[in-house]
């Protein structure tokens, strides 16, 4: 990346808040320059390995708490702690505790029916709040939207180099928040392929409808029909965003 497309990025950054948090929290500068910070973390929580991602190097207390969901050593309302962070060779160690709460499981709600037409407007607001310029270019971001009857609200987002860990935060944020959010049907916009890990973790914190302008894989298809997860996607030979799994969710 150059000095002046830098620039670019950078003034572009400040002109919008969203996108200037995006910069912070998936960069580090390289010789001045902004650089999408891939790390490799290794996940320990509770003093049980929880195995190694790419990521950057921030919100690993809701990459861990994701992580966690994944394999179905947490439920939605966890959250892990982070204890202590440090370097070992070439990566990355995070060590933390899951804090459990007393309550019963809290996730989001499940929208009865959603039209294909208001899943449109949500991508497009997605892409115009959150577009590629101005956030580092080798960065995934994923929001999350709330649904009322024929409206919808922003609510927050996660950015990372893998795709796989900014799905694994933002389940990890939602579960954080599910004192606030519980119950509140949800529309995650991803702009990265949907694997078979990304819907499940996603689905473990109540997401039922997700979108992406990105062609199907067979994984997350998979996973999708197994856990009645709402995939709409682009159409490999249309090139539209279409419904693919549970299209009973999908109306009007």
């Amino acid at each position: 990346m150059s000095r002046d497309l830098a620039e670019k990025m950078r003034s572009v950054s400040n002109e919008n808040p969203l996108l200037k948090e995006c910069v912070s929290i998936t960069s580090v500068e390289l010789n001045g320059v902004p650089v999408a910070a891939d790390y490799i973390i290794h996940i320990v929580v509770n003093g049980y390995d929880l195995g190694v991602i790419r990521s950057a190097p921030f919100l690993l207390d809701y990459a861990a708490t994701g992580l966690a969901l994944l394999q179905s050593r947490a439920v939605c309302g966890d959250h892990v702690v982070a204890e202590n962070i440090y370097e070992d060779d070439s990566e990355l160690v995070f060590r933390g505790s899951l804090r459990r709460r007393n309550t019963k499981e809290a996730c989001l709600g499940a929208p009865r029916r959603v039209g294909l037409g208001l899943l449109e407007r949500i991508y497009r607001d997605f892409v115009t709040r959150l577009p590629k310029r101005g956030c580092p270019l080798a960065v995934h971001r994923l929001a999350l939207y709330s649904l009322s009857d024929s409206s919808f609200s922003f609510q927050f987002f996660v950015a990372d180099p893998s795709r796989h860990s900014a799905a694994y935060k933002l389940a990890g944020m939602v579960s954080a928040l599910a004192d606030k959010i519980s119950g509140l049907p949800g529309v995650v916009v991803s702009t990265g392929r949907l694997s078979d890990d990304m819907v499940r973790v996603l689905a473990r914190v109540g997401v039922r409808v997700i979108v992406s302008f990105h062609h199907p894989l067979l994984s997350g298809l998979r996973e999708a029909e197994k856990r009645d997860v709402t995939l709409v996607l682009r159409d490999p030979i249309s090139n539209e965003l279409r419904g693919f799994t549970s299209l009973h969710r999908l109306g009007d």
